[in-house]
């Protein structure tokens, strides 16, 4: 969900985005070898029952992507509205 990434990014002060995924089963390898990632992932986590490989890499790189996109206009917005300040003083 980009909106995660957006709040955490909103927190201010960050220069970059890193998309770092590590998937070891997906939703479609089945309850038995699922369960296993809670013991192989630096994370613990197991994916949901309908995660697929594409949904854990390559969209949620999309949302971190967008959400990097907006933190940035923002940014850009933000300096921009400070130099018609500087010109006008």
């Amino acid at each position: 969900d980009s909106g995660i990434v957006e709040s955490i990014l909103n927190e201010g002060g960050y220069v970059a985005v890193f998309h770092c995924i590590g998937l070891l089963f997906d939703g479609e390898s089945g309850n038995t070898l699922r369960s296993l990632n809670k013991f192989v992932s630096g994370s613990g986590s197991i994916p949901e029952p309908s995660s697929t490989y594409d949904d854990i890499t390559r969209v949620t790189a999309f949302h971190a992507i967008s959400a990097a996109e907006k933190y940035s206009k923002k940014r850009m917005d933000e300096t921009d509205e400070g130099d018609d300040e500087e010109r006008t003083r």
